[in-house]
């Protein structure tokens, strides 16, 4: 019995003593911990350490294990879309959205000579007719839902005209000038819908044959107006309308207009929705249209016609006149051979392009 009391006795301080047990429970090693007894705590050999997953365009650098992670995601490397394919991943090809479309717009009620124009704007469209000298308005279906006329028989020169800086602006506007026998000028201002909003009679006095012409200057809340027929030398316009406030503003508040070496270039025109990278001009001789420094007029780009840009960033550009590339503002080409060149291309709404070719204009709707 000595003996066998001397035995408990051990085992019971055994026991007592801390981390020990007479039976380990043992949980297996872990990316953070070693091989250890649940019970006493006792450890065998080390932690794994985590098997790590670098981090991927939607997810953190992780472990394969344990799924703990690490920083952040990489996130995508887009490529921007094309007529090809949609916006693309180059790391991981995901995609996003769809290709760039090409689609015509066919017209079956409005007859579209080549000197008219149409634009559109929203779910309406905008017809003028150089013969009555006369804008409708038209829905989606091509019902007349208003029109504007001249204002008299009398009126010597009228001219219309949708200004992206009014859309901008208003919603859409439609301006229209006007001069009589005597010279006196005035300029009228429509609604969406044909209603005259505002008025702005006899802003000027001009020579016999001169007339008021709006130009863009680039900034979308003024609308400049210049002698058409006036000296090229003029820098100033003869009135300039604010869209936001709808008056006449004062000489001193009107940005000044930047003008283009008449010796190497025959016109100018600055773009909208470039970010202000590029004006376009053209050849003295008038067969080549340049992309050029809007403040320095160095060369960008070299094309036989381009559109401008639409308000999603794409221009029309022929290089050959055989046919029409799709190009970004950074000049990629986007779209080969989309259209077949015309005589001239233009933007006629946020998305439509008219291109008059073989005498007669075709709508396609770019987006």
């Amino acid at each position: 019995m000595g003996k066998l009391w001397k035995v408990l006795i051990v085992a019971a301080m055994l026991t007592l003593l801390p981390g020990c047990c007479l039976k380990h429970e043992w949980a297996e090693a872990t990316c953070t911990e070693p091989k250890h007894c649940v019970k006493c705590g006792e450890t065998e050999g080390e932690a794994l350490g985590h098997t790590w997953r670098d981090a991927t365009c939607t997810a953190p650098k992780t472990c394969a294990t344990c799924g703990t992670t690490e920083g952040e995601a990489l996130g995508h490397t887009w490529v921007d879309r094309t007529m090809e394919v949609p916006k693309t991943c180059s790391v991981c090809n995901a995609t996003e959205g769809s290709p760039i479309s090409c689609t015509e717009v066919l017209l079956k009620k409005i007859p579209v000579e080549m000197r008219d124009w149409v634009f559109f704007l929203g779910d309406r469209i905008y017809f003028s007719d150089l013969d009555t000298r006369t804008v409708y308005i038209y829905d989606s279906n091509e019902n007349e839902i208003g029109k504007i006329v001249p204002p008299s028989e009398d009126v010597f020169h009228w001219t219309t005209g949708i200004y992206t800086e009014a859309a901008l602006r208003g919603a859409g506007r439609l301006f229209t000038s006007e001069a009589d026998a005597e010279g006196n000028c005035s300029v009228h201002v429509y609604d969406a819908l044909g209603k005259e909003i505002a008025s702005f009679p006899n802003l000027a006095k001009l020579p016999e044959g001169h007339y008021l012409a709006a130009e863009n200057i680039g900034d979308d809340r003024y609308l400049n107006y210049f002698d058409k027929l006036g000296s090229s030398e003029e820098l100033t316009p003869v009135v300039t309308i604010d869209c936001e406030n709808m008056c006449v503003a004062p000489k001193e508040e009107v940005p000044a207009v930047r003008w283009f070496d008449a010796k190497k270039f025959s016109a100018c025109w600055l773009l909208e929705n470039c970010d202000d990278k590029y004006a376009m001009t053209a050849s003295l001789d008038g067969k080549k249209m340049y992309l050029v420094h809007p403040v320095y007029y160095s060369i960008k780009a070299e094309y036989v016609d381009i559109s401008g840009f639409n308000s999603l960033g794409y221009a029309l550009v022929s290089a050959d006149g055989v046919s029409y590339d799709l190009i970004d503002t950074d000049l990629n080409v986007v779209g080969k051979d989309v259209l077949p060149a015309g005589r001239r291309s233009d933007w006629r709404g946020e998305t439509i392009i008219g291109v008059y070719k073989d005498d007669e204009w075709k709508y396609y709707s770019i987006k």
